[in-house]
């Protein structure tokens, strides 16, 4: 059972690698890097429950940011019909971070020790950042599909 299991997740990561370009692995490598990198700056200045907890948050902050951002770019670039799919897709998924949250909140309330107040914030950052990365490479796919036109040159 486990062997299918690992088989099957295998076969997905593989799919979603090779219908990543390069550029779209790298785009998003050097924006979590980026952001990641500013949390553990942040949690180096304070490593308390506290101060970990107010570092992730930012770093949540900073994911909500950027799935918004990839959101807008990749809504200018579609067409109607994409656009109506996206953004019934988008509402779904929010619903879905919604109730994944409850979800993943009902379970780390219920742990004892502060490490689970931080624990919760980054498990609700990845649910973001997996986004963010997901419309992102939307974005660069189509962006490869329908290259923008060059600049119009200008009259003397």
């Amino acid at each position: 059972m486990n062997s299918i299991i690992r088989s099957s997740l295998s076969a997905a990561l593989i799919g979603s690698f090779l219908t990543c370009s390069p550029q779209v692995l790298a785009d998003e490598q050097s924006i979590t890097k980026a952001i990641e990198k500013r949390c553990q700056q942040c949690m180096d200045k304070d490593g308390s429950t506290s101060g970990m907890t107010d570092c992730n948050e930012k770093e949540y902050a900073e994911w909500d940011a950027e799935l918004n951002k990839n959101y807008n770019a990749l809504m200018k670039i579609l067409d109607n019909k994409q656009k109506a799919a996206l953004k019934a897709a988008q509402i779904q998924w929010l619903k879905f971070r919604d109730l994944d949250f409850a979800s993943s909140g009902a379970i780390y309330e219920t742990m004892d020790g502060t490490m689970y107040i931080p624990m919760s914030v980054a498990s609700r950052t990845r649910v973001v950042r997996d986004r963010a990365n997901q419309l992102l490479a939307y974005y660069r796919l189509k962006r490869e599909e329908d290259p923008p036109a060059p600049p119009a040159k200008k009259k003397k």
